[in-house]
C-alpha cells in the first residue's frame, strides 16, 4: 500500500488528460448556456 499515493508520471499524464477534457466540457457547457440564453431573449 505504500506505492498507492506517489505521483508517478503515468498518474500525472492521466490527470493532465482529464484536466484538458474537463476544460473542453466546461467550455461546451458555457457556450450552450449562452446559446440557450440568447435564444430565449
Amino acid at each position: 500500500m505504500s506505492g498507492c499515493c506517489d505521483n508517478s508520471p503515468a498518474i500525472e499524464a492521466l490527470q493532465d488528460r482529464q484536466r484538458g477534457t474537463l476544460k473542453i466540457v466546461l467550455g461546451i457547457n458555457a457556450v450552450m448556456f449562452l446559446v440557450v440564453a440568447l435564444a430565449s431573449i
